[in-house]
C-alpha cells in the first residue's frame, strides 16, 4: 500500500497558528502505530497550513520514513531554482497549493508551480473548497500536472472535477471525514470510470480539523467502488504520479 496523503506534526519543529488553530503532535511513530498491519510500503508526507513554507520538519520526516516516501511542500514565495533542486534531492515530488487554509497570490503560486514542474517534474496538489474549484480554471488550465485533494471536498465540484480527470488530473481518495459527498462509493466510481489511473488512496492522518479521522472501513468503501482495480488505487497509480519505480 502507498499512502499518498498523510501529515507529520513533529513537536521538535515550530508551527504557525492558522486561524488560531494549532494541531497536537503526530509523529512518524504515531503514524506507524495507526497504520499497523496495513502493509504500508511508502507514501507522501504533505505540508499542512500550520507548517507554512518551513521545510526542516519535512527533511526530518523523510529521513525517518525512508526512501520509499516522498514529500509535498508549500514553497516559499521567493524559492529559488536551486532550492527546488535541493528539495527534489531529498525526495520532495510535488508542490501544494493550499488555497483553502493558506491562500497566497494565485499568479505567483501558478508561476511557482510551473517552474517546479519545469525544473524537477513536480505536479501541483490543490486543496480548495469544491464550490470555487471551477472558478480556478484559468489557473488549472495553465498547470501541466495536477492532483485534487480529498475528492474535491464536496458534490458541487463533481462535474468540473470529472472534466479535470478526463484531462489527466489525479484525485486523492482521502479525507472522507472532510468530503461532503452523500454517496462516496458513487463519487469514487464516477471518477474511476472516467480514468482508472486517476484515483490515489490517502489516509489523511491525523485528519486535523476533519469531522472524523481515517477509519479502516474507508478502505472497504474504495474496494467496493473500484472492485478489481483496488491495487491501482492503493498503490500503482500513486507510484506513477510521484514517479516512483
Amino acid at each position: 500500500m502507498f499512502d499518498a496523503h498523510m501529515h507529520v506534526i513533529d513537536p521538535r519543529f515550530p508551527l504557525v497558528a492558522n486561524s488560531g488553530f494549532l494541531p497536537e503532535p503526530y509523529t512518524v511513530a504515531d503514524y506507524h502505530a495507526d497504520m499497523a498491519g496495513l502493509d504500508v510500503q511508502g507514501g507522501a508526507v504533505v505540508s499542512g497550513s500550520f507548517q507554512v513554507t518551513h521545510d526542516d520538519w519535512m527533511r526530518a520526516a523523510l529521513d525517518e520514513l525512508g526512501p520509499s516516501w516522498v514529500g509535498v511542500i508549500q514553497l516559499d514565495m521567493d524559492a529559488t531554482d536551486d532550492e527546488i533542486v535541493q528539495l527534489n534531492s531529498i525526495g520532495v515530488r510535488a508542490m501544494r497549493l493550499n488555497l483553502k487554509r493558506f491562500p497566497g497570490d494565485i499568479a505567483t503560486l501558478t508561476r511557482q508551480a510551473k517552474r517546479a514542474y519545469e525544473i524537477a517534474g513536480w505536479h501541483a496538489e490543490i486543496y480548495v473548497d469544491g464550490s470555487i474549484l471551477e472558478s480556478l480554471e484559468p489557473v488549472l488550465a495553465r498547470l501541466p500536472a495536477i492532483s485534487i485533494d480529498h475528492l474535491g471536498l464536496d458534490e458541487s465540484a463533481m462535474s468540473y472535477l470529472l472534466d479535470l480527470v478526463n484531462r489527466g488530473a489525479h484525485v486523492k481518495a482521502s479525507g472522507f471525514g472532510r468530503a461532503e459527498h452523500p454517496d462516496l462509493v458513487k463519487t469514487l466510481r464516477q471518477i474511476h470510470a472516467v480514468n482508472p489511473h486517476a484515483l490515489v488512496f490517502g489516509s489523511d492522518l491525523p485528519s486535523t480539523r476533519a469531522a472524523r479521522a481515517f477509519q479502516r472501513s474507508d478502505l472497504d468503501i474504495i474496494r467496493e467502488a473500484v472492485v478489481d482495480d483496488a491495487d491501482m488505487v492503493f498503490d500503482t497509480n500513486a507510484r506513477e504520479l510521484y514517479r516512483i519505480t
